[in-house]
């Protein structure tokens, strides 16, 4: 089950593959999310930029991708990725963005200046000593977008 909200636009790639083939694939062969998320993520053109929910029956799972040209964030229920630490089982797709970071980096486009949240921490190395007891929290979802300001972080 799949279904879309336009989300605001990110530049277009002609060498992409029209959002018409893509989503047609993945009605035709998406057999889970991951196909789903494939399909959609593989070669997007931008030229229409979308919010999808995706519902998987047989798994009773559910997700919603943020998809810009260049740029993707997956959240999944099974994972217990719930937006801005929302109601647990249910997304929602409507035209703004739900990322904090998102929608910062949106506002400061539009002239204001307000800081992104801290960048999480990496993980230490095998064998490094623990973070101090004083380090600050790493917020969720902080890393901004790399290659549109308007879209969401990249997910690998």
């Amino acid at each position: 089950m799949v279904t879309e909200t336009t989300i605001r636009q990110t530049r277009f790639n002609p060498d992409g593959v029209p959002l018409a083939n893509r989503i047609r694939r993945v009605m035709q062969y998406a057999n889970t999310i991951d196909d789903a998320v494939k399909e959609l993520t593989t070669k997007n053109n931008g030229l229409y930029a979308n919010e999808w929910l995706i519902g998987d029956a047989n798994t009773n799972e559910i997700a919603m991708l943020e998809l810009g040209t260049n740029a993707w964030k997956l959240h999944r229920s099974s994972k217990n990725e719930w937006l801005n630490g929302g109601m647990p089982g249910f997304y929602w797709g409507c035209n703004n963005a739900k990322d904090r970071a998102d929608v910062i980096v949106y506002l400061n486009t539009m002239g204001s200046n307000l800081p992104l949240p801290a960048a999480a921490a990496p993980a230490p190395a095998a064998g490094a000593a623990p973070a101090t007891a004083n380090a600050s929290a790493p917020a969720d979802n902080a890393t901004a977008p790399e290659s549109n300001a308007a879209a969401p972080a990249a997910k690998k």
